[in-house]
Formats: structure tokens, C-alpha cells, sequence
């Protein structure tokens, strides 16, 4: 059995060298020709070319640009203007804004779910916070949701279904339901939950929060929207990033026919009890 698996291990590591060369075929195969930069100081968006590193005349944007968002088919650009309550919307193939949506007072940020179908925007509109839907079919607010006091960060599941959004001032963060755009009660978390501090597992089975004045990250368990434990970190933490580790192929099939009731003998496989 021992020689089988080793067969299977030199098979395993042929077929993922030809996997990784059509990856790398592929990526090569991608032209990824723009990066969108925008200019809260200039009330305006950079767009650099990569192929030749340089920015052209900027376009220009609504009040104070903070944050911006590509659709996943690279065929728009979203862009938060801070003071002027507005998202600006590039065509990415002409570089120009199509069009400007009202959202929420102060919008600081913003999402765009998998699909590509919606936008969301983080508004903090001083008496309460908001969360405004944006419709990239029709580039239209079709609701604006009700969240904690300044909504500072939000970030969408890997399906799509949920949005996270941290309220900076109400040390919470809310859970929208994609299909309905509501949300339910807010999630206790720590003080202070930071700008640029929420980010969701690829699996999409946990989400992480940093928490600025308490020095710690909260846990969110996704299935059940609730805190399962609080990490203690560094004095002032205000950023995060999730890095996906990949074992040894090889070493997890074995590991996985060592440990699983189907058993193989002699070529013959059969379930042990």
C-alpha cells in the first residue's frame, strides 16, 4: 500500500505542477493595467498604468475622495466622497464619472459584494449611522440601513450573504442580511473598533475586529453572530490582514487516508468500523 501511495503522492505533485503553470498562464493572460488612487486633498482620482507606471490628468471627484472600490469585472470604480455625501462612479474603460449617487452624510467607506450586483456605503451621519445599497445595475440607492454611531469599516462574506459593519463610537458591529438589506441587534465588541480593522476568513466561517482602545480582537463566529472569544494584542492596534497558510498537499492526503474509515487493502477498499 505504501508504494501506491507513494504513486499517488509522484501523480499529485505532477498534476499540481500543471496546475500552477495554467494559474501562471493564466495571470499572464490578465492585464491588470490600472490602479485607481484617490485624492482627498485634490478632490480627485489618479488612475496609474501599470505598464508604464505613470498617472495621467486626474479625474475629478466630489469632496474629499476617502476610499474607493473596483467591481469585481473591472468595469467600474466606486468612489466615497467624504464631504460632499456622494459616491462618483468611473467607467473604468473611458476613466470618466458617470455618475454621481447621494448617500449618507460623511460616507467613510465602502464594499462591493462578490457578484458585483451592490454597493455598500458607510455613512456616519452624526445622529445616527447609515449603510446606503447602491444597485450597480442601475447605479441607485434602493435602501439605506440603519447601523451603530459611526460606521467606520465593513466588509462583505466571501458568499455574499452578510455584511460586517463596524461602529466606531457604539463599540459594535452590525450584520446586514444581503438578501433583505437589514440588519439585527448589534454585536458587543470592544472599545473603539478601528478604521481598516475588520476582515473576514476565506472560508467565511469567522470574523476578526480590531479594537484600538482595549488592545484586543474580537472573534466573530459567522453561523452564529456572536463573539467566541477576545484575543489581547499589542497597545493600539488599528490594522489587520488574514494570511491563508496552505500545508503540504501530499501530506494531507495521507493524512486524510490514514484518518478516514474507508480504508484501501490490496486494492480493495472497504469502510472499518
Amino acid at each position: 500500500i505504501f508504494g501506491d501511495i507513494m504513486k499517488f503522492s509522484i501523480f499529485l505533485r505532477a498534476l499540481t505542477a500543471i496546475f500552477c503553470s495554467f494559474t501562471l498562464s493564466m495571470e499572464a493572460a490578465i492585464d491588470y493595467q490600472k490602479v485607481y488612487v484617490a485624492n482627498s486633498g485634490s478632490d480627485s482620482v489618479s488612475v496609474i498604468n501599470t505598464a508604464t507606471d505613470t498617472a495621467g490628468t486626474p479625474i475629478s471627484a466630489g469632496q474629499s475622495p476617502t476610499a474607493l472600490a473596483v467591481t469585481p469585472d473591472g468595469t467600474k470604480a466606486y468612489v466615497v466622497n467624504n464631504f460632499s455625501g456622494t459616491v462618483s462612479v468611473i467607467d473604468t474603460a473611458t476613466d470618466t464619472v458617470i455618475k454621481t449617487v447621494d448617500v449618507g452624510d460623511n460616507p467613510t467607506a465602502l464594499a462591493v459584494t462578490p457578484d458585483g450586483t451592490k454597493v455598500y456605503v458607510a455613512s456616519f451621519d452624526f445622529i445616527s449611522g447609515s449603510v446606503s445599497v447602491i444597485d450597480t445595475a442601475t447605479d441607485t440607492v434602493t435602501k439605506t440601513v440603519g447601523v451603530g454611531d459611526n460606521p467606520i469599516a465593513l466588509s462583505v462574506t466571501p458568499d455574499g450573504t452578510k455584511v460586517y459593519v463596524v461602529n466606531g463610537d457604539s463599540d459594535s458591529v452590525s450584520v446586514i442580511d444581503t438578501a433583505t438589506d437589514t440588519a439585527g441587534t448589534p454585536i458587543p465588541v470592544g472599545q473603539s473598533p478601528a478604521a481598516l480593522a475588520v476582515a473576514v476568513t476565506p472560508d467565511g466561517t469567522k470574523v476578526y475586529v480590531v479594537n484600538q482602545f482595549d488592545g484586543t480582537v474580537s472573534v466573530i463566529d459567522t453561523a452564529t453572530d456572536t463573539v467566541t472569544k477576545t484575543v489581547g494584542v499589542g497597545d493600539n492596534p488599528i490594522a489587520l490582514a488574514i494570511a491563508t497558510v496552505i500545508s503540504d498537499p501530499i501530506r494531507v492526503i495521507i493524512d486524510l487516508i490514514r484518518y478516514s474509515p474507508i480504508k484501501i487493502q490490496k486494492g480493495i477498499l472497504f469502510r472499518s468500523n
